[in-house]
């Protein structure tokens, strides 16, 4: 802790520690009274680089104009989630949308024509045979919405409420399990279900599956549907074939549907991550971690990776607690976020006027950087190259978003 006081416009503490992150507090004083600013109080908050670091979101300027409203709901489609202190009162309610009762381990269903669907959204772990359990969902809704609560971990958009949408299950998940998910969570009626009061404006989907037929029509009418009515869907790009070698994204789905945002890694050096997904079918590069580029310590005992909400339990759930992760699967819930953001400065935006924002506030790639270098092999088309427009920067956009006028409706 260092201090220092001044009657002037600038002040410089002494002794403070090269790489260290610090929480800055100031108070202003004048004849009538003091103030004091608002301070992050996560006591993990400097492990999360992601947030704050030179390649990262600067979400900490996006904080200055807001956090997120609880208006805004963003709906994380994954494996489901699980109670942790910087979740719970975080969520509105979700629903479990795996119909293979062997996949989603709960043994639950509504009991209308819809195999093992059900109103419960819980992870209860999609551990098998020689597998522990993920807890994925778990790790990217605090990505997006954990709570600034003295606890833990912040997410990029706390003040948000989360929509847990279970599709993952032991087996993956089924395609017309997701289109039925998509569908719900965005305010339409699917059969034999109760519908969805507090429908999302934006889904993160941290799914995927190597393909090489591209997307289905169903899907791709869900996610046009979902689109046109200023529902944003937020992609990973995907983590490579099944080998972990990285091929282009157009072979991964749903990253692969239209329209939606496919979001692709980046590590701490701001250049694209080892194990992500290329070329024309990336949209933007996010923060999503990488193991081979983790100078210390500047990355605070992550190893390069993103710190988050988890689980400990080996297969069924166990105690609350956090770990880190990487992928594109942790690159897309932090742009979902700022989605969520932005609609939070204006609800009136629409998804076409979400994604400009994003797109005119990227940072471009460093030079020298494969981001960089490679953007000419794969053609930079309408501003997009190896790994998309820029890397996402949250004071940016949110900061446009003030100024910036919705577009007018569609006749």
């Amino acid at each position: 802790s260092v201090t220092c006081t001044t009657i002037s416009q600038s002040c410089t503490p002494a002794n403070m520690v090269d790489n260290v992150p610090y929480t800055v507090k100031v108070v202003a004083t004048n004849a009538l009274a003091s103030a004091t600013s608002v301070a992050i109080s996560d006591p993990m908050y400097g492990s999360q680089w992601h947030l704050y670091s030179a390649f990262g979101i600067q979400a900490h300027k996006a904080w200055q104009i807001t956090r997120g409203k609880p208006t805004v709901v963003v709906a994380v489609l994954d494996s489901g989630i699980t109670a942790h202190p910087d979740l719970d009162g975080q969520t509105v309610q979700g629903f479990d949308f795996i119909s293979s009762p062997s996949s989603s381990h709960d043994n639950q269903s509504i009991g209308v024509n819809t195999g093992d669907w059900d109103a419960d959204p819980t992870d209860v772990g999609d551990y098998s045979a020689g597998n522990n359990s993920s807890w994925h969902g778990t790790h990217v809704a605090g990505l997006i919405g954990a709570a600034q609560n003295s606890v833990g971990v912040s997410g990029v958009a706390p003040g948000v409420k989360i929509l847990p949408v279970r599709v993952l299950g032991t087996s993956g998940g089924e395609t017309s399990d997701l289109i039925a998910a998509i569908n719900w969570a965005s305010g339409l009626h699917v059969a034999g279900v109760p519908d969805n009061l507090t429908p999302a404006r934006v889904m993160n989907l941290s799914i995927g599956t190597e393909t090489v037929s591209g997307c289905d029509a169903g899907t791709q009418a869900a996610f046009r549907s979902a689109w046109d009515r200023g529902v944003t869907a937020v992609t990973a790009a995907g983590n490579g074939d099944q080998y972990g070698n990285a091929m282009q994204a157009i072979y991964s789905y749903p990253g692969n549907c239209y329209p939606t945002i496919n979001v692709g890694a980046t590590g701490y050096s701001g250049d694209s991550s080892y194990y992500s997904n290329y070329g024309p079918g990336v949209d933007f590069s996010a923060p999503g971690g990488d193991n081979t580029d983790a100078p210390s310590p500047y990355t605070n005992g992550t190893e390069g990776m993103l710190l988050s909400t988890w689980n400990l339990g080996t297969t069924t759930v166990g105690a609350a607690d956090y770990s880190i992760e990487e992928g594109t699967s942790m690159a897309s819930p932090i742009v979902a976020a700022i989605v969520g953001l932005i609609y939070s400065v204006n609800p009136d935006f629409t998804s076409d006027d979400a994604y400009e924002i994003i797109k005119a506030t990227v940072r471009t790639f460093k030079a020298g950087t494969q981001c960089a270098n490679t953007a000419s092999q794969y053609g930079v088309q309408n501003g997009y190259s190896y790994c998309g427009a820029g890397i996402v920067d949250a004071g940016a956009a949110v900061k446009l978003a003030q100024t910036r006028k919705p577009s007018p409706p569609k006749p």
